[in-house]
């Protein structure tokens, strides 16, 4: 039920405890006209006269009541009056949150295709964290828009599927954050297809792109790489860390680039005499 649905509800609410209040009050008039003079007069209540004086002593507590649950009525209407209207500037967005609750996955796709960006945003995102393969392809599409190409390839990441790879690829060839968050993208995913092209950003002076790079090709076991990441590992082991946090990343980097050559070694049944100089064991 929306805000709105609900405030409605609840003015109608309001409204029968306000007839009820009503009622009771025409009901306590009537008796008194027909009965007042009796209940002032008589010393002791019975027979006939015996309910309706009970009727005509319960009546003010009631229509205390029905008052004080009218009011109560109409104040939790206003609080849904104000959601609904706050509902109305956030426009889909609040929707959306319900969609992913609930595992919607049509109500999300629908949404990638809403003029709003930041709904069709919101709507990748939850798409990407409910991992369901009917959202590879509009965000596969989405790799085409410069303003989502990043985002979309962070959410193929997320999900993994196969499909993605061709198309990422295509934007990891490039430059930029799209294109780097590509690379991480198709090294997450581990398809022999991207081997070339993860090959080719071996050379990549960022880190985080490079630590991945070399962990993917670890993981693909093809031999190829081998040679170029003893030269990244003999880049890395050249240069001097500025300060204690450098030095630290740069012993993880090292550390895993020696980790994906013993992988590709081991996959590929080379002995140990492959091992660079200074290979840690």
């Amino acid at each position: 039920m929306t805000p709105t649905q609900t405030a409605r509800h609840l003015r109608e609410l309001a409204q029968w405890l306000e007839e009820v209040a009503e009622a009771t009050a025409s009901r306590a008039r009537a008796i008194e006209a027909e009965y007042g003079e009796v209940f002032r007069t008589a010393y002791t209540i019975s027979g006939k006269y015996y309910q309706p004086y009970l009727d005509y002593r319960a009546a003010p507590e009631k229509i205390a009541t029905a008052l004080r649950l009218r009011n109560r009525a109409l104040a939790l209407a206003r609080t849904y009056d104000r959601r609904a209207s706050r509902q109305a500037r956030l426009g889909d967005r609040a929707d959306l949150a319900v969609l992913r609750e609930r595992g919607d996955t049509a109500g999300l796709l629908k949404a990638l295709s809403h003029r709003n960006q930041d709904t069709r945003l919101r709507a990748l995102w939850f798409l990407a964290d409910l991992r369901h393969p009917a959202a590879v392809e509009p965000l596969i599409g989405m790799l085409d828009d410069p303003a989502l190409a990043e985002q979309a390839a962070r959410a193929l990441s997320h999900i993994g599927d196969a499909r993605a790879v061709p198309p990422l690829i295509s934007l990891a060839e490039g430059r930029g954050g799209a294109s780097d968050t590509a690379v991480i993208a198709l090294g997450n995913i581990g398809d022999p297809r991207a081997t070339d092209i993860l090959l080719k950003r071996l050379a990549d002076p960022t880190e985080l792109v490079l630590n991945t790079v070399a962990g993917a090709l670890g993981r693909l076991g093809d031999q190829r790489a081998v040679e170029p990441m003893r030269a990244v590992l003999s880049r890395l082991r050249a240069t001097t860390p500025e300060n204690d946090v450098q030095k630290r990343l740069q012993a993880l980097f090292c550390t895993s680039i020696e980790e994906a050559i013993d992988e590709i070694l081991r996959v590929n049944g080379s002995g140990a005499d492959d091992a660079p100089s200074g290979h840690v064991r």
